[in-house]
């Protein structure tokens, strides 16, 4: 008989509500991704999820690279303050029947999530953690840390240093960049 798969600790359940709250979150995107655009900022992750203090939708925004460059330049307090001022009576109005929530606007700071496929293809040779929703593997883990090597056909592709894994995109529960500390053995604390 062959190995069951892993499901992630949380069971089926919680990987059926991960998949559930991203449909809203990729609503939510298309959304906020042109407001973002009209205020020269790219929407780098949205979050929508139950916290103890109630729901929280987390907006992360940018300001874009330049050409050829993988760093964005940043964006101000009064950058996110603007933009959620904006922001916040559109997704009230497109977002009603989730109940009430707390929005809340930042900067991705240097351990960035990643997000999009676009992202992954940006950020292709930085360090990176991955947590997978279900172990996309015989040896049973869903967290992966390494060298990001790009994305194919929806299937990203990291060096773990154990060798190469290739993991689809929609099983990606989240993925950060991983700050540069000068220790470049593939050894992180995930």
């Amino acid at each position: 008989m062959g190995k069951k798969k892993k499901q992630n600790p949380a069971g089926r359940d919680a990987v059926i509500d991960l998949r559930r709250r991203r449909d809203t979150e990729y609503k939510i995107a298309h959304l906020a991704a042109p407001l973002c655009a009209a205020h020269g900022l790219e929407l780098v992750c949205v979050e929508f999820q139950r916290e103890p203090g109630g729901r929280v939708l987390r907006l992360t925004i940018d300001r874009p690279a330049p050409d050829n460059e993988q760093e964005a330049s940043g964006v101000s307090l009064d950058d996110c303050a603007a933009f959620s001022r904006e922001a916040g009576d559109m997704l009230d109005a497109a977002l009603e029947d989730q109940g009430p929530y707390r929005l809340e606007v930042s900067s991705p700071g240097p351990e960035r999530l990643v997000a999009w496929e676009a992202d992954f293809i940006r950020f292709a040779g930085k360090r990176i953690r991955i947590r997978c929703i279900e172990a996309p593997g015989a040896d049973d883990r869903v967290k992966f840390s390494g060298i990001l090597d790009g994305v194919t056909d929806g299937v990203v592709r990291l060096n773990t240093g154990d060798g190469l894994r290739e993991i689809a995109l929609d099983n990606i529960a989240r993925a950060r960049l991983m700050a540069e500390t000068g220790n470049d053995n593939g050894e992180s604390g995930c």
